[in-house]
């Protein structure tokens, strides 16, 4: 993912990620969570790029596949 400030390794945020239309079948379909910041990396304009790993309860899970 992109930000426009600079992140630190290991940082927890608070994320809302919008699910696709394919997978949820309604446009309208979304889910909160939590992420942490696992590496930073240089993307090929110039900004910085974070992998992000998304840290989910399985019931979170459930609530938007069924």
């Amino acid at each position: 993912m992109r930000s426009p400030q600079r992140l630190r390794l290991g940082s927890v945020l608070s994320l809302r990620l919008r699910i696709p239309t394919e997978i949820s079948g309604t446009p309208f379909s979304a889910s909160n969570g939590t992420g942490r910041v696992v590496s930073e990396h240089q993307l090929e304009d110039g900004s910085l790029g974070y992998r992000v790993t998304i840290e989910r309860s399985p019931a979170e899970i459930s609530k938007i596949l069924f």
